[in-house]
């Protein structure tokens, strides 16, 4: 995680504003790949790899970790092998293009599981979490099936009554938080973790200096339908279940907070696995004739 941090650093902190760091960042990415086979954030860290090569304008080199990406996260293999395929999992980057484009891979071929983990750590936030929430609030109206086919369909599409829990932690803000309020609100399923830092009010970056900086202040706010006050800003989300890593982070190979939800869904789908019902018997219809 030390590496990735600064990674960070380099890459957001100094070359985004012209300071030199592209080099800096992507040798600690790199050492990332080769040293740490197992890390959870590996999807950030392909994208980030890949984005460095595309600003040195080596697109073959960008392209090889993008198709890595893309080949090895539709589905996460430990949450797979966990819960014997039960269980999905999507870890959203930030919730601007690339994480909606992370939900529009990984979301259709897991929306039948009969639980799902989304895992909202470390979240860079944006603007696209009420899409996000309305596939998952999805209520289901309708099943259906062809004649010859085990494959059914509901209607909203991709509707599902499945369990669903969502991570947390204080490294998310901005509109990361939007999902993980909603999920609460909505009553969708317990949110992990530890709260988030609550930087939920939106800003406008229009304002550029001539020393090549801008001006940005507090515009988008937002308060709560039912009367509870304004929301999220200065405070973050409380999770329901508060649970933080362990104070070497994921150096064991091991992950508290997703090894928790799984445990959490696994209860629940033994006591209930909530799956769709199969067809009902064909009523018979026999002919009446319409000219006795």
């Amino acid at each position: 995680m030390h590496n990735l941090q600064i990674a960070r650093f380099y890459l957001d902190a100094r070359y985004r504003n012209h300071k030199g760091g592209l080099k800096g960042g992507q040798d600690r990415l790199k050492e990332i790949l080769e040293k740490y086979k197992n890390f959870c954030l590996t999807d950030e860290v392909l994208f980030r790899f890949g984005k460095t090569y595309q600003e040195e304008e080596e697109p073959d080199e960008a392209a090889k970790y993008y198709q890595q990406l893309v080949r090895d996260y539709p589905n996460s293999e430990y949450v797979d092998k966990a819960s014997k395929g039960q269980l999905g999992y999507i870890h959203l980057y930030d919730m601007g293009g690339f994480g909606l484009q992370q939900f529009a891979r990984d979301f259709p071929p897991q929306w039948n599981k009969r639980g799902l983990v989304i895992d909202d750590r470390w979240n860079h936030g944006g603007f696209v979490a009420a899409m996000i929430v309305e596939h998952l609030d999805r209520k289901v109206f309708s099943v259906a099936g062809t004649r010859y086919s085990h494959y059914l369909q509901t209607t909203p599409d991709r509707s599902y009554p499945r369990y669903l829990d969502v991570l947390i932690n204080r490294q998310g803000g901005s509109d990361c938080e939007t999902l993980a309020q909603a999920v609460k609100d909505f009553n969708l399923g317990p949110v992990i973790g530890t709260r988030t830092w609550g930087g939920w009010v939106g800003i406008r970056g229009d304002k550029p200096l001539r020393d090549g900086g801008n001006v940005t202040q507090p515009e988008f706010g937002g308060w709560d339908p039912r009367g509870r006050g304004w929301q999220i800003e200065g405070h973050g989300v409380d999770p329901d279940v508060v649970l933080d890593l362990s104070p070497d982070g994921f150096l064991d190979g091991k992950d508290e907070q997703l090894d928790y939800a799984i445990q959490d869904m696994m209860g629940k789908i033994a006591k209930d696995p909530k799956d769709l019902p199969a067809a009902p018997p064909i009523v018979p219809r026999p002919l009446i004739p319409t000219n006795p």
